[in-house]
């Protein structure tokens, strides 16, 4: 897809939270509306300053989702509030079904995992139980993966599952909150979830 570039947002802040385990922005478009479509993907970048002088290269500052808040309006423009989000706000607010999974030795089912570890449960929520993967290949109902592409926007390859911590079985809960869910399931080997300032995806 061809990147559009706009001069007309003026960006208020951007940081990231450890706790909320991603980076955000917030600013302002004015006299565009049309483009603080809602979900819309965006980049910010920035030009560092040194002695007077200017880079030449732009550096990117952060990619995310445009959440748009509030639109103004006076005689002199419109300017239209939104929020540049990391995918860990959407996932925040997507439910979960219950899971039970299952370390065999020879998977039938998607919930059947050879050497089963909480980095390889974190996988399979992140990657076959919501649509952000742009990495991952669909797997089918008899655990085999498709050679069809998920088709999402964020990279998911940045998952340990080779020194997390092996278990059995594990029961994941119902839950409101994918994002709450593989927190949780971190805190049982001091692990975190966290989108970095691309987008990808990390534990």
């Amino acid at each position: 897809m061809t990147i559009e570039t706009t001069t007309r947002f003026a960006i208020q802040s951007i940081d990231a939270d450890a706790e909320r385990g991603g980076w955000q922005a917030t600013g302002e478009f004015v006299n565009q509306q049309e483009d603080a479509a809602y979900g819309r993907r965006a980049e910010i970048y920035f030009t560092p300053e040194g002695g007077g002088d200017w880079d030449a290269v732009a550096h990117l500052a952060m990619r995310g989702s445009i959440l748009p808040q509030a639109t103004r309006f006076n005689y002199k423009a419109s300017r239209t509030q939104v929020t540049l989000s990391t995918t860990d706000a959407f996932l925040q607010n997507a439910g979960l079904q219950g899971i039970y999974f299952f370390s065999t030795a020879s998977p039938a089912n998607p919930h059947q995992i050879a050497n089963m570890n909480l980095g390889k449960i974190i996988q399979h929520i992140i990657e076959q139980h919501c649509n952000v993967s742009s990495t991952a290949f669909i797997q089918t109902s008899t655990g085999a993966y498709s050679a069809n592409l998920v088709g999402g926007w964020v990279d998911t390859t940045n998952v340990d599952t080779t020194n997390s911590t092996a278990t059995s079985v594990y029961t994941v809960r119902a839950s409101n909150s994918i994002w709450q869910s593989m927190k949780q399931i971190a805190a049982n080997e001091f692990y975190v979830v966290y989108m970095d300032k691309l987008d990808r995806f990390n534990y």
